[in-house]
């Protein structure tokens, strides 16, 4: 009887959202990157899609605003606050001087939400594509929020 209890909570939990509202920092980086940093911002959409902005900056010759439609997955035998995700979206931006950037992103990664504290903890890969300007496959990101609700 207790067992399945058990399985009763763990599969809720896997249906539930992972969070609602987050908030944060983000600091990405790669081969032939300065690395760049800036605010992150994230709304479920339901229990398994959300929407992420983010402004990243080098702090000295640019700035690009990123939106991303994300899919959470739970992973089969790991607890629910422990999740991979993908996503897809697009960036526009301007790197030096008058260099205009702006394309397709994709994203994959796996996160951790602590509710305890309450904090989610992300890391991942951000490959990019600039619209005349070539594909960048070399981009990594950690991003750590407090979850708001």
């Amino acid at each position: 009887m207790s067992m399945c209890a058990t399985l009763s909570v763990f599969a809720q939990r896997g249906n539930q959202k992972w969070y609602n509202t987050a908030i944060g920092l983000r600091i990405e980086g790669g081969a032939g990157s300065a690395g760049t940093l800036g605010p992150t911002f994230e709304k479920a959409l339901s229990n398994t899609t959300s929407l992420e902005f983010m402004v990243l900056s080098n702090l000295s010759t640019g700035i690009e605003g990123v939106g991303m439609h994300k899919w959470i997955k739970t992973i089969p035998d790991v607890p629910a606050y422990i999740r991979w995700y993908f996503g897809a979206g697009v960036h526009v931006g301007t790197w030096g001087t008058n260099n205009f950037a702006a394309g397709p992103d994709g994203l994959l990664g796996i996160g951790i939400s602590i509710s305890d504290i309450p904090v989610n903890l992300c890391l991942d890969w951000h490959p990019s594509i600039d619209i005349g300007g070539g594909f960048n496959a070399a981009k990594f990101g950690f991003s750590i929020r407090y979850i708001v609700e």
